[in-house]
């Protein structure tokens, strides 16, 4: 599914439980894994690891590229050993040069820890990484929980669940999913959470139960005909709720490793900076493979 992994770093714990994360990917997927290392310009201070600052004139540069090799070459030693398996040190801004070189791999995937320190916090957490978000159009991984190596399943991916919001580009981001399940040999859940009062949560007591059974029952409907359409077996929950919390109820319930969600634009004021798939990170208790949604079915 992914030929290439790119972890931006910057040689905090946080990073090095996501390295740990894209390698275990990039070992089951047979991948190429390439670290990267943004600062803006020759003159900027960065916080690198703990508490060292490092004036990054060209021998700075060098050297950090032997870090990144080599906290590579911890994570994995065989696999490190392949020329695909490499670090690299660029100058410029985070967002845009993370984006230009995933641009130029086929088929990557972006792991993102959401912590850092210093000025990579910003890249991480800031709007540099909704931009990020918004700008890519490959996969990205990210959550709270890359940082915490051993929370990475043992066996790989044993519960994937994708979050869908039933709009033209929903049906991508269930294909999408139901490759990652399949390539894992995982069983696979689709879950909706309907939230038809848009300005403000779903009271369900007020709701008329006709009138619930109707959306719930439809919106079922419409899930399960596109996993007939596409030959996908997989469970489905549905719900009248606020789509965030409903989408962490339903991964605790089932001990989910992954969840997949789409990726797409939002309108209005916020746009192009804020996204949807914002919530569901801070809210899933499991790391979050986020989708570019496409407007067409197919997404090879």
């Amino acid at each position: 599914m992914f030929s290439t992994i790119i972890v931006p770093f910057d040689f905090t714990p946080a990073c090095v439980g996501a390295l740990r994360h894209a390698a275990v990917i990039a070992e089951h997927e047979g991948a190429d894994l390439h670290c990267v290392h943004v600062y803006e310009d020759f003159l900027s201070y960065y916080e690198i690891g703990a508490s060292t600052a490092y004036a990054l004139d060209r021998a700075s540069v060098a050297e950090l590229r032997e870090r990144l090799e080599a906290e590579i070459v911890k994570v994995e030693p065989e696999s490190a050993e392949r020329a695909g398996w490499t670090g690299e040190v660029l100058e410029g801004n985070p967002a845009f040069r993370i984006a230009e070189r995933a641009s130029e791999f086929r088929a990557p995937l972006v792991v993102l820890p959401t912590h850092g320190r210093g000025r990579f916090r910003r890249f991480l957490m800031g709007s540099v990484a909704n931009q990020l978000l918004h700008d890519l159009d490959c996969p990205v991984l990210t959550g709270v929980h890359l940082e915490t190596p051993e929370r990475f399943p043992s066996t790989g991916y044993q519960q994937v669940l994708c979050a869908v919001g039933m709009h033209p580009g929903s049906e991508s981001v269930i294909r999408a999913a139901a490759e990652f399940a399949r390539s894992w040999e995982a069983p696979l859940t689709v879950v909706n959470a309907i939230n038809i009062f848009r300005g403000g949560p779903v009271r369900v007591t007020e709701f008329p139960t006709d009138l619930r059974r109707y959306y719930l029952d439809s919106t079922e409907k419409e899930i399960r005909e596109i996993l007939t359409r596409n030959d996908i077996e997989a469970d489905v929950r549905v719900d009248l709720q606020a789509p965030d919390e409903y989408v962490a109820k339903v991964a605790a319930d089932l001990k989910a490793d992954i969840l997949v969600a789409g990726r797409g634009h939002v309108t209005g004021p916020a746009a192009p900076f804020r996204h949807r798939v914002f919530d569901l990170i801070r809210e899933s208790p499991a790391p979050v493979l986020s989708i570019k949604e496409s407007a067409t079915p197919n997404v090879d």
